[in-house]
């Protein structure tokens, strides 16, 4: 599989991400614990113009 990184933003400012996640374990896996109301915004890139499908799993309480 590809080594595909992740890094989430927050709306307030998308020039500086909020958590991220980019090892080169397969598969990247984090957290993030939302203090901030809004938008985020999860952008996958991959290392070295990767690709490769993935799967996104996201929960909130």
């Amino acid at each position: 599989s590809a080594d595909l990184d992740w890094f989430l933003y927050h709306e307030s400012n998308l020039s500086s991400w909020v958590a991220r996640g980019y090892t080169v374990n397969n598969p990247e896996a984090g957290s993030y614990n939302a203090t901030a109301t809004g938008r985020y915004y999860l952008w996958v890139d991959g290392y070295n113009g990767a690709t490769s499908g993935y799967t996104l799993s996201v929960s909130g309480g």
